[in-house]
């Protein structure tokens, strides 16, 4: 009996074991975020986005997956597909680079909120595309994670980690669009929706303006002396979506450049948060729309 009860006691879970587990998989993060989103809905003077559903199973090209929570905005319908990605603390430094050739011509489109539309036509296959909804000052397209000299999870691949993070957030507003395909009523009677995508995380967020194609051909390393580097508290992100995460079922234009193939097709733009800045992101995304 003894033996059976010491046995008993060695199986049983500590609580630190189970808040390990906990913290590893997110879930106190994400649900900590949406928290702190739904007592900060204000519909005039604060944040104007109200919670609408979390853990929403959706579909994407044939696959699977589940939208950590969508927001939406309490008088329009636009809405948020919200991922969050609790940040391994021995990469918790994300760094945000610009590319500086991203295509012809070089300059003014990468630096445009893209953000994915759908529209409830039946005759059209309900499409969806890529609109424009407002100018930022500086967008990336490069995100690398720094080592930290802390103690950091177990296991993982840091680089493939965001990238599996941004993915997600892509896969997930596609997912939407495939949903409102299915369920339009769910949008209401405007017949239109536009998409936001947004990254929350822990990480901290690093931006630099070098130009990383002046290094030399001959080493191909940065010289630290020309970067400056500032703390940020959300990225505007410019993604690329591979055609397995696209939702391509249909163009208002017929691209006559790889470059419009580019931005009509595949860039989207993903908001990557730090989990301090909530509030302020918020707010601040509330002045990128399009006219319905």
């Amino acid at each position: 009996m003894k033996e059976e009860a010491a046995e008993h006691s060695s199986a049983h879970p500590t609580a630190e074991s189970v808040a390990d587990l906990l913290s590893e998989h997110g879930y106190p993060f994400q649900y900590s975020v949406l928290g702190r989103i739904m007592t900060r809905f204000r519909p005039n003077g604060g944040s104007p986005w109200i919670f609408a559903a979390s853990e929403l199973p959706v579909s994407a090209n044939d696959v699977d997956a589940r939208i950590d929570f969508v927001l939406k905005h309490h008088s329009d319908t636009r809405y948020v597909v919200a991922e969050c990605k609790r940040a391994n603390p021995a990469y918790a430094n994300w760094c945000f680079f610009q590319a500086p050739y991203v295509l012809h011509p070089y300059n003014g489109v990468p630096n445009l909120v893209r953000v994915q539309r759908w529209i409830h036509q039946p005759a059209m296959h309900n499409p969806s595309f890529a609109v424009i909804a407002g100018e930022l000052d500086a967008a990336y397209q490069i995100a690398l994670p720094l080592k930290r000299r802390v103690k950091g999870d177990g296991g993982g691949q840091p680089k493939k980690d965001i990238d599996d993070a941004l993915t997600q957030v892509a896969r997930g507003v596609t997912g939407l669009v495939t949903l409102f395909n299915r369920t339009p009523t769910a949008v209401g009677d405007r017949g239109v929706a536009d998409i936001f995508a947004v990254l929350f995380t822990t990480a901290n967020l690093f931006v630099s303006d070098v130009h990383i194609g002046r290094a030399p051909l001959t080493t191909g390393i940065v010289d630290a002396a020309e970067l400056r580097i500032r703390e940020a508290p959300w990225v505007a992100y410019q993604y690329h979506a591979s055609v397995s995460v696209q939702y391509s079922a249909y163009s208002p234009t017929r691209p006559t450049s790889l470059g419009q193939l580019l931005t009509d097709d595949a860039m989207r733009t993903i908001f990557v948060v730090h989990a301090g800045a909530v509030d302020d992101f918020l707010i601040k995304l509330d002045s990128f729309r399009v006219p319905q």
